[in-house]
């Protein structure tokens, strides 16, 4: 049995400005048999102020949103992100910068909230997919830092059931709340660590990347007034660079500032030197599937040490991914980290795109557009493509260094012409990640991307400074990265080797 869909007038949803917290109703009530979703809308008016009024204006795009038979079943995350969406758009209309909360208010649960996934786009750019479990104290689905006057953002987003997931007759009731809140801008305006980055331009080996770099031109952005819209990220370039930060406790590198879809910037930061034999287990266990993680001097497979079934170079399913992200049985590396260090790390969208290795293969720039490929490729794969079954990208917190992170650390001069399996001769030479950041001579580090040529195998960044590839079953170093919160500050250090940045969230 299923419940019938509950018809809803068609509204009037004229724009109404309201006082510092809208909440954003949207009423779930999922079974297996049916699940329905309703739309409505609530005001709520909270003057947490003593002065300054947060205006926020919300246009409900879709009603009578409702998961039918076929879709209230178990389903895999790529036929889950697929169903109905429910969408809204958020502008804040006051005279202040506004930070916008994103949450759920859960009234009543009993399916297991693991079981419930969930993805949430902003400005048709996936932010985070994920599950309830995963939610902190005050469910907050996701937060925008800054929300300039004027300025709006779309978002839309969807649940469905987790394709392991067995049990029937359960049900889900919530509504989700968008809150607007001005408070640290008028009381207590910070710097972030992104801001005070950024005032170091042009030092310290920190340079701007131009919105307009390809194979034609990339000339690194040095000048401090230059139009900020033209810098498409900003990373650390040369044989040495002033941008060692503490964190966990140890030292890590900062690669870079980059920002997220909707245009929050974050620190990307990779540890300096790949994971010692100590910090990992020799097998990890996920859902029953037993992991072999570590070999000899702290080497790792990729994906696992033997191969069975299919698309062996898809990070999402690979051993190493559920270990960094302690996603398994037993506690991983995340939450081997200290409570600080675990707080500050945002859940970033990362790129699964194939790399493309051989003489005619990728330089710098063309490896960084691979990367954000999404072509689904079959037999014949290119350099972009994405392997049939693999995904094309993955929300999460702990992964590895891309490619193109590595070919931007050297000298601009080879980012364009030079590919990567060329940059053992000079070009390595001109590079903080080999010079400086703990590579060893001796032991090779898997990289994130999937390699063009078949599906089980993965790039790597070879001791010898150059980037080739692998069979994902083979063993070598792993250096996590990962990106910081936009909230992340600066509290001391020059980003030196003896005097680190050191941060607080």
């Amino acid at each position: 049995m299923y419940n019938e869909p509950m018809l809803i007038k068609k509204k009037n949803h004229n724009k109404k400005p309201l006082m510092l917290v809208f909440t954003i109703v949207m009423f779930l009530g999922i079974s297996f048999a049916a699940a329905y979703f309703v739309s409505n809308q609530s005001d709520t008016r909270v003057n947490k102020l003593v002065s300054g009024l947060i205006d926020i204006e919300f246009t409900n795009q879709t009603e009578n949103i409702y998961l039918s038979e076929d879709k209230a079943v178990p389903m895999m995350d790529s036929l889950g992100k697929q169903n109905p969406p429910y969408e809204f758009t958020v502008k804040n209309i006051s005279k202040v910068p506004i930070r916008v909360y994103i949450a759920l208010d859960i009234k009543s649960i009993t399916i297991d909230k693991s079981a419930l996934r969930y993805a949430l786009y902003i400005n048709n750019e996936e932010v985070i997919t994920s599950d309830l479990s995963k939610l902190d104290e005050s469910n907050n689905l996701y937060t925008l830092e800054n929300l300039d006057p004027s300025e709006s953002i779309t978002g839309k987003i969807v649940f469905w059931i987790d394709y392991y997931y067995e049990e029937v007759n359960q049900t889900f009731d919530a509504t989700i709340k968008v809150t607007g809140e001005s408070k640290d801008y008028i009381y207590e305006k910070k710097t972030y660590a992104t801001d005070t980055l950024k005032e170091k331009l042009g030092t310290g080996g920190l340079v701007g990347i131009p919105t307009t770099c390809s194979e034609e031109s990339c000339e690194p952005i040095t000048d401090k007034s230059a139009d900020k819209s033209t810098i498409r990220e900003y990373r650390y370039v040369g044989a040495t660079a002033n941008n060692y930060v503490t964190f966990n406790d140890e030292k890590w590198r900062i690669i870079g500032i980059f920002k997220d879809a909707a245009g929050q910037e974050h620190m990307k930061i990779v540890r300096n030197g790949v994971l010692p034999a100590s910090a990992m287990p020799d097998t990890y266990t996920v859902s029953g599937q037993e992991f072999n993680i570590r070999y000899n001097s702290g080497a790792t497979a990729y994906w696992n040490s033997t191969r069975t079934g299919t698309n062996y170079n898809d990070w999402t399913t690979a051993g190493l991914k559920y270990w960094l992200n302690s996603e398994g049985t037993t506690d991983g590396y995340l939450k081997s980290l200290t409570g600080t260090a675990q707080n500050m790390i945002y859940e970033a969208k990362w790129y699964l795109g194939n790399f493309k290795y051989g003489s005619s293969g990728d330089d710098t720039v063309t490896a960084y557009e691979h990367e954000r490929g999404s072509t689904t490729c079959s037999g014949s794969c290119s350099g972009g493509d994405v392997w049939s079954g693999n995904e094309a990208t993955w929300t999460g917190k702990i992964a590895l260094m891309y490619p193109s992170d590595y070919g931007y650390s050297a000298d601009s001069s080879y980012w364009s012409g030079t590919i990567l399996y060329s940059y053992n001769s000079a070009a390595k030479d001109t590079s903080w990640l080999y010079k400086e950041a703990n590579h060893s001579t001796s032991t090779s580090e898997w990289l994130l991307s999937p390699f063009s040529g078949t599906s089980y195998i993965v790039a790597r960044w070879t001791s010898d400074g150059y980037v080739d590839y692998d069979h994902a079953n083979n063993r070598y170093g792993a250096r996590p990265a990962l990106y910081l919160k936009s909230t992340v500050t600066i509290n001391g250090g020059e980003g030196t080797s003896t005097s680190p940045f050191t941060l607080t969230s």
